[in-house]
């Protein structure tokens, strides 16, 4: 600001110098006027150039908003439906063998509560307003581990599901898959776990 009120105050004497040149006219030659007036406005020049650019600062680039994105960040959700408790059928004692809940096995009869877990089924990821966040689907159950061949000992049995473009941002979120579900934190959505039964 220090130097443009500066300049000013040059411009304020260049104009008063030349109205003080106007009317020496008379008083001195034509030419000594001419020239002393070309000297006054080319000194001017870069006082008045500061003064216009004072003027004209509030349209600069750097007074522009900047544009403000307003996407909202997103995640991906990966988990899974833990089936435990002897309550899915595998196909032999091997890990990462094919399992199902009992009433879905191809050699099991047995209808079981849990039968809406199964590879397909839809995956509901849900806001901390119960709003719908996103979908996905289960995959196919695979054991957890090899069975030991003791009595009681039943592997785990796995249906994992992956969701994208869920936002964040949350205290905490819904997921439902069935007549099954869970709340899990915000800290916890990156690898949430349903345990059944």
């Amino acid at each position: 600001m220090t130097g443009q009120n500066a300049a000013h105050g040059r411009a304020k004497v260049y104009a008063l110098l030349a109205r003080i040149l106007d009317a020496a006219d008379v008083r001195m030659g034509d030419l000594m006027a001419r020239v002393m007036r070309r000297w006054v406005a080319v000194a001017a020049l870069p006082a008045l150039a500061v003064v216009g650019c004072s003027s004209g600062g509030s349209k600069s680039g750097r007074d522009k908003p900047v544009a403000q994105s307003t996407a909202a960040a997103q995640i991906s959700v990966s988990g899974q439906v833990l089936i435990i408790n002897g309550e899915s059928v595998r196909q032999d004692d091997k890990a990462g063998t094919t399992c199902w809940t009992k009433g879905n096995s191809p050699a099991f009869a047995e209808v079981s509560p849990l039968d809406d877990i199964k590879e397909g089924a839809q995956v509901v990821v849900s806001d901390a307003s119960g709003k719908t966040a996103g979908l996905g689907t289960l995959s196919g159950g695979m054991t957890t581990r090899a069975a030991s061949g003791a009595s009681g000992d039943f592997p785990d049995c796995e249906f994992t599901f992956t969701i994208s473009n869920v936002p964040s941002g949350q205290s905490f979120y819904g997921i439902k898959v069935g007549d099954h579900g869970k709340q899990v934190s915000a800290a916890d959505i990156n690898n949430p776990t349903i345990t059944l039964p």
